[in-house]
């Protein structure tokens, strides 16, 4: 470790240990505050699950298939969508014509800007890997819920007699998408819950007079492994008093470094000796843990009990914490993102490069 024993000598772990052992020795963050305790790595909380063991379980289970179906599962499994919409799509083996190459399927596909040609010379799972193997930014999740729309609405016609057309369809697939992730989102752990009426706001929006705002946001680079947290205070005018987005070493995981944002958000204002003050961050999962009593064992959890304990500590300043989406985040996504290299960068409100002014004054004009 290096000398301030916060860091890992990235040096010597060169020179001793190979680049598996290296990515996996990065991945453990530094805490010299507390006592080590074994925790159950697949869970953010640290706390064993049946369902995480399970799905450890099925990803190392290799099955006895052809290159083809290999793909075909590799890809399926990879996918961010309901459990239901994978479940039926193990099973399509020869619905090619109903889901992908008859007139109206390719209507379907080509109103999502995909285009399928008349005829479809391969099978099912060839195709759908195929597919997935092409850029499709966005809208990848949003291939297979059109499949299993397609498949609902055929069979709305034959049971129900109801015919729909191709935006119903299309809207269908994307509907159930976005509520299966929001779902996803608000039921990170039932016994977190934990969402104000206050959070959610998609726009940002000045702080009262007498108040100051400040926003938190995270960044990960690959190459190197790096990451950065950004940290942005506003006036009641909108106008930037002061940003920070330190830039670290290591391989961390997206909620490790949302949360040390807010952590370093909550450690700035409280040295600041500022009063009156709304922290805002797109990390729901972060908000319900801090807001949470929860014990977290890992070591996500040990940032979150750092975010408690000064929290508690700021609860006679005035100091208020909610959840935004990234909409309302726009200036310290813009920091952390555009912070890559091993420095604390600084922006001060009389010094504010152009890029950053033009995002400042988006958030103004909305």
């Amino acid at each position: 470790m290096n000398d301030n024993q916060t860091e890992w000598d990235q040096d010597i772990l060169n020179d001793i240990f190979n680049s598996r052992d290296r990515d996996i020795i990065r991945l453990i963050p530094f805490d010299t505050n507390s006592e080590d305790h074994w925790y159950w790595r697949l869970e953010r909380l640290g706390h064993y699950s049946v369902k995480s063991a399970h799905a450890l379980l099925q990803k190392n289970k290799l099955p006895v298939s052809s290159a083809e179906n290999l793909a075909f599962w590799k890809n399926l499994w990879q996918l961010d969508i309901p459990p239901k919409v994978k479940n039926f799509l193990c099973c399509r083996e020869s619905t090619i014509h109903i889901l992908v190459s008859c007139s109206f399927s390719r209507n379907c596909w080509r109103y999502i800007g995909i285009s399928v040609e008349s005829e479809v010379d391969l099978s099912f799972p060839s195709w759908f890997s195929q597919i997935l193997s092409k850029p499709h930014g966005p809208s990848l999740n949003l291939i297979p819920m059109l499949c299993w729309a397609l498949w609902k609405s055929r069979n709305d016609l034959i049971w129900n007699q109801r015919s729909m057309e191709v935006a119903e369809i299309v809207s269908l697939a994307r509907n159930s998408l976005s509520q299966w992730k929001s779902a996803q989102d608000r039921t990170f752990d039932l016994s977190l819950g934990l969402v104000l009426s206050s959070d959610g706001n998609a726009i940002w929006s000045p702080p009262p007079p007498g108040f100051i705002k400040v926003n938190s946001d995270a960044a990960l680079f690959s190459s190197p492994d790096r990451f950065s947290f950004a940290i942005v205070a506003r006036n009641q005018s909108g106008e930037l008093l002061e940003a920070r987005a330190p830039c670290r070493e290591g391989l961390v995981e997206p909620d490790f470094a949302e949360a040390i944002g807010i952590k370093e958000a909550l450690s700035w204002i409280k040295a600041k000796g500022w009063r009156n003050v709304m922290v805002e961050s797109d990390s729901l999962v972060s908000i319900q843990a801090i807001r949470s009593s929860t014990p977290l064992l890992s070591y996500f959890g040990r940032i979150i009990q750092d975010c408690r304990q000064i929290f508690s500590e700021l609860q006679n300043c005035s100091v208020s914490l909610n959840f935004v989406k990234r909409s309302a985040n726009a200036v310290a996504h813009c920091i952390a993102k555009s912070t890559s290299n091993i420095a604390d960068r600084i922006v001060k409100g009389n010094d504010v490069p152009v890029e950053l002014n033009n995002v400042l004054l988006n958030d103004l004009i909305q």
